[in-house]
Formats: structure tokens, C-alpha cells, sequence
């Protein structure tokens, strides 16, 4: 059995023995469809809606591209946690390559959500405080502290003896 993943993904994946032999098992699937793709879908919502609002004419255009480059981070970040579509290219198998294009979708998932959650951040602060400076100060806080949970920390972790 190896440990793979990395944050609220790690997980073990080993073997199943079936009637036909063994067949890899993982611990990922679970966690990552029932965590993260519904908070990054309602996000992802939230970010549309915003689009429609006075508040959101009012921006300068400058923040109007962040934004939708915040949306399109969001965006890939659930079409990574979408992976269960492709399980349709091995006919519904739990097959090893599946099991691994999955996990390393899984992990590479929260970075472009983690990106756009700190470009928001930066609109939204920048809007609320006035502030580039302190705009920046929390979008780079936005980006860093959930980089160090979901893959610094469980990396350590991974990596100690």
C-alpha cells in the first residue's frame, strides 16, 4: 500500500482482491466529491451571480478582469473535481490509470481554487478598504494559508518518517 495525495485528499490506496485478480482501491474518491466540488460549484455560482449586480458595474475594469480571471480559476478547479466523467473512458472501472489520472486531478484541484479565491479577495478588499496595499496583503493571505493546509502541511506529514 503508498500514501498519494496531498491535504483532505490524502488518502491510501492498496489492492482489492476480486474474483478476477486485484484491482487498486483508493480512500480519494469520497473525499473529494463530497468536500470540495460542492463548496467550488456554490463558489462558482456566487462568482456568476455577482456579475449581475450594480456593485459589480461599478468596478473599474481592472477588477472586472480579476474577477473573471478569478472565475475562470474556479472554474477549472471544478472541472478537476468533476473526474468521475472519465471514469467513462474505462468503462466504469476502477481501473489503475484511472485511479491515478484521478488522484493527480484531485490533488492539482485545489490550486486554481485556492488562486481564485485570493483574486477575489484582492477585488473584494480593494473595494471595501480603498487599499492596494492592504488589498494585496490579503489576497497573498488568501492565497498562502489554504496552500499551506491543503498541500505544505500534508506533504510534511507524508514526508516524515
Amino acid at each position: 500500500m503508498s500514501q498519494v495525495g496531498c491535504g483532505v485528499f490524502a488518502g491510501v490506496v492498496g489492492t482489492r482482491v476480486n474474483g478476477q485478480g486485484s484491482a487498486p482501491v483508493s480512500t480519494l474518491e469520497p473525499l473529494s466529491d463530497t468536500f470540495f466540488l460542492p463548496g467550488a460549484q456554490a463558489l462558482l455560482g456566487f462568482q456568476l451571480r455577482v456579475t449581475l449586480t450594480e456593485a459589480f458595474a461599478d468596478l473599474s475594469s481592472g477588477a472586472k478582469m480579476t474577477h473573471a480571471a478569478a472565475l475562470c480559476c474556479i472554474g477549472l478547479a471544478v472541472v478537476l473535481l468533476n473526474r468521475p466523467i472519465h471514469r467513462i473512458s474505462f468503462g466504469g472501472q476502477d481501473d489503475p490509470d484511472f485511479l491515478k489520472i484521478g488522484s493527480l486531478l484531485v490533488v492539482a484541484a485545489p490550486l486554481p481554487l485556492a488562486v481564485g479565491i485570493s483574486l477575489d479577495t484582492y477585488v473584494a478588499a480593494g473595494r471595501a478598504l480603498q487599499s492596494d496595499t492592504a488589498a494585496l496583503l490579503l489576497a497573498a493571505a488568501a492565497l498562502i494559508t489554504p496552500l499551506i493546509f491543503w498541500y505544505v502541511l500534508p506533504a510534511r506529514r507524508l514526508l516524515a518518517p
